[in-house]
């Protein structure tokens, strides 16, 4: 289990409607804070707006009715299982990782010593646009594939994405 001390939020609280964004922070950090003898000024010009206010009230209520918290959960242990099914035993990939929606997949020179390739051979940029030229538009580190589908994928095209990674990396080494 990950517990954060804090978490910084912005569009995904709105959805993208309207701009907002705050941080969340563990009670031990808010302890601190409110019994500090120093006063922690945090309001700026433009904070509180109430219009991003009530869109991001509007969108936590819709967190919590659809669930979405246990679909990030149950869609990316989905994600991540057939991931780590699909590309385990490719010699060109290392770990395979992830947690909730978010996933990464490390592309290697040698999976069995965890070698990396020169970065000037820019492999993960190369299967990136593999990827891009099948339709899955992600984005890579490195020769890190990073992925983060929005909750709104079905299982069926989170089959697909792996389907198409998996072949994107065939594609560029073999």
């Amino acid at each position: 289990n990950v517990e954060p001390d804090m978490i910084q939020f912005a569009k995904g609280i709105t959805s993208g409607y309207f701009p907002l964004g705050g941080i969340g922070i563990s009670e031990e950090i808010y302890q601190t804070m409110t019994e500090s003898e120093t006063a922690w000024m945090h309001a700026y010009t433009y904070s509180s707006h109430p219009v991003g206010c009530s869109v991001g009230l509007a969108m936590l209520d819709l967190i919590e009715k659809e669930d979405f918290t246990t679909q990030a959960r149950d869609k990316g242990a989905r994600l991540l299982t057939n991931l780590k099914d699909t590309l385990g035993d490719h010699p060109n990939v290392g770990d395979v990782r992830g947690l909730g929606m978010m996933c990464a997949v490390e592309i290697v020179k040698d999976q069995s010593t965890g070698e990396e390739f020169d970065a000037s051979e820019k492999i993960g940029p190369k299967v990136h646009q593999a990827g891009v030229q099948r339709g899955l538009f992600s984005r890579v580190r490195g020769d890190v594939y990073c992925l983060a589908p929005p909750i709104i994928t079905s299982e069926q095209q989170l089959d697909q994405i792996v389907d198409i990674l998996n072949d994107s990396i065939k594609e560029v080494l073999g």
